[in-house]
């Protein structure tokens, strides 16, 4: 298969008081990033929305960009190797 790559896309990510980004919530709205940090609080995965905004956590805007590297088994032998 072959995706399309995205360039420069406008997005919105959760990100922690010490830089590092939480990929898991990257979203191209701002309701939808905050939409996927309150599933994985649902869930058990990460602390509530209200308590890592406290803590300094913010949605910040980001630019993304992603280009096909490779096919899906590639990738699955990739992951395969690395559980070894």
């Amino acid at each position: 298969m072959k995706m399309d790559n995205l360039k420069n896309e406008e997005m919105y990510v959760l990100c922690a008081p010490d830089g590092s980004v939480q990929l898991t919530t990257l979203a191209p709205e701002f309701v939808m990033c905050i939409g996927m940090a309150e599933l994985l609080a649902s869930k058990g995965i990460s602390k509530p929305v209200t308590e890592m905004f406290e803590a300094g956590y913010e949605i910040l805007p980001v630019k993304v960009t992603i280009v096909q590297n490779g096919t899906a088994d590639e990738g699955f032998k990739k992951a395969k190797k690395s559980l070894k």
